[in-house]
């Protein structure tokens, strides 16, 4: 199975401009069509206009597919069978950008965040862009008034690695090591290390990662895992990286006699995290787990 983490921006770059532009409305289409927030009038709107620019995309190399065709083609089929003309970019061509169950790929989530334009958008997805966004702002990476748009791995680790240095060579691998191996932590931890406390690199957690005011972390990268809600007194949790999900990161998220509790959906992990209050926490957004965490663990 294809790894999310394998996806760059170099071969997003290899597709041409009508396939790049399939892509981007295709990939905000999907998230907006799982996820649960926001107002549903505003992402009818949103599915509608990616309908839209798809169409337009697509052009003379595919037909003309109706706005509930759109939908069904987003919820079955694999990238390569969406985007128009020959296929280059077979990497993730057999990939999908939704689960059977109507959820997101991890497959989805990294592409909103590195191939598309409109990604702020989004609901849940956008916020984590925003926060990307504000640390290089704050870092004078990007001029104030910016548009959000594609961001890269290796300006974000520049920025923060280049802002930890300028402290000072202690301030450097403490911070990096903080980042890495304690991607979400309690605000009161975090008032420790107030070079990265200057940088904002740490935020609310996020609400795709939370259920019921609860969130828990991965066991293998401890970052926040992914909420996913199956009812009102039921949520499924699991790890962004596809890979800590194959080893267990997966866990079903229950209410009995007021109580949540989580229970293990298979693997080899045998120890089940702690469930955390929201309040009180803080946690790296999506791109600085994706980008420094990542590949720092390996």
């Amino acid at each position: 199975m294809f790894a999310a983490a394998d996806v760059v921006s170099g071969e997003i770059d290899e597709l041409d401009q009508e396939q790049r532009e399939a892509l981007d409305a295709c990939v905000i289409a999907a998230m907006t069509w799982c996820t649960p927030e926001g107002d549903v009038r505003a992402r009818v709107r949103l599915l509608m206009e990616c309908h839209g620019r798809y169409m337009r995309a697509c052009g003379i190399f595919g037909e003309a597919a109706s706005f509930p065709n759109f939908l069904d083609r987003l919820r079955r089929a694999p990238v390569g069978e969406l985007l128009p003309g020959p296929g280059s970019w077979s990497q993730i061509y057999d990939e999908r950008l939704l689960e059977d169950d109507g959820t997101a790929t991890a497959v989805l989530i990294r592409l909103v965040m590195e191939a598309s334009e409109k990604a702020q958008d989004v609901p849940g997805m956008g916020a984590d862009l925003r926060h990307v966004h504000s640390v290089l702002r704050a870092l004078g990476k990007l001029p104030v008034g910016t548009r959000l748009s594609r961001i890269t791995a290796e300006a974000v680790q520049h920025a923060v690695f280049r802002a930890l240095l300028d402290a000072g060579f202690a301030a450097y691998t403490q911070g990096r090591e903080t980042l890495i191996l304690s991607p979400a932590m309690a605000r009161r931890a975090l008032a420790r290390h107030a070079h990265l406390v200057d940088l904002g690199v740490y935020t609310a957690i996020s609400p795709m990662r939370q259920f019921a005011g609860w969130w828990a972390s991965c066991p293998l990268c401890r970052w926040t895992m992914r909420a996913i809600p199956k009812g009102r007194h039921t949520a499924e949790l699991l790890c962004e990286d596809v890979r800590h999900v194959e080893r267990g990161a997966r866990f079903r998220m229950t209410s009995r006699d007021g109580r949540w509790r989580l229970e293990p959906c298979g693997g080899e992990i045998r120890d089940v995290p702690e469930l955390l209050p929201v309040e009180g926490h803080v946690a790296l957004s999506y791109g600085l787990w994706q980008w420094i965490v990542v590949p720092g663990l390996l």
